[in-house]
């Protein structure tokens, strides 16, 4: 509810107005559908580089008016981007998602606890829901919340690997400190 408080406006009027089903879906299907064709089949006209950053306003619609987009963040990628910036992307994408299950690993092979669970749950499932959202609205620009989500991902993950480094060596030196006082006592015993 404080997510959803916070959001800008315009996003709270689409969410609300598509739960009241006042948004025309089969209209908003046949838009998106005619978008994905269109961007697929261009996509290959220029596929190792693409047509570059911002190219699909000015392709599509004759001028940078800024609300004209594919609405799917891997359509976008190769039709700006090419093949390189796809894979660049999903290369990207499968990276967070990797850190994601590293993390939910690491809390569970060290049991670090409810608090870091819920920290990692969190982390990821806004990121997938971010990233489902991406697949059918919105553009790269407008998803920044999904590439903050996936820092806080990797973050989530450097916080409990560090967590996980530093608990290990206070152990060790727990453990070192246990052999020195082991000799210690050994040569006290030795001497009388």
């Amino acid at each position: 509810v404080v997510l959803f408080a916070t959001l800008p406006e315009s996003v709270t009027w689409r969410i609300t107005t598509m739960f009241k089903g006042s948004y025309e879906l089969t209209e908003a299907a046949y838009t998106r559908t005619e978008r994905f064709v269109w961007t697929a089949t261009r996509s290959f006209e220029r596929p190792i580089l693409g047509h570059g950053t911002g190219a699909f306003v000015v392709d599509r619609g004759g001028e940078d008016a800024g609300g004209d987009y594919p609405h799917n963040i891997i359509l976008e990628l190769m039709y700006e981007e090419g093949l390189v910036g796809t894979v660049v992307g999903c290369l990207f994408l499968w990276l967070i998602f990797r850190r994601w299950r590293q993390s939910s690993k690491l809390v569970h092979s060290y049991g670090l606890g409810i608090e870091a669970f819920q920290f990692v749950r969190i982390a990821g499932l806004l990121f997938l829901f971010l990233l489902i959202q991406a697949m059918k609205s919105g553009n790269i620009d407008g998803n920044r919340i999904m590439f903050f989500c996936a820092g806080f991902v990797v973050a989530v993950f450097n916080l409990h690997h560090r967590t996980i480094e530093e608990t290990s060596s206070e152990s060790e030196l727990t453990a070192e400190d246990e052999q020195d006082l082991e000799q210690l006592e050994f040569r006290d015993i030795r001497a009388l």
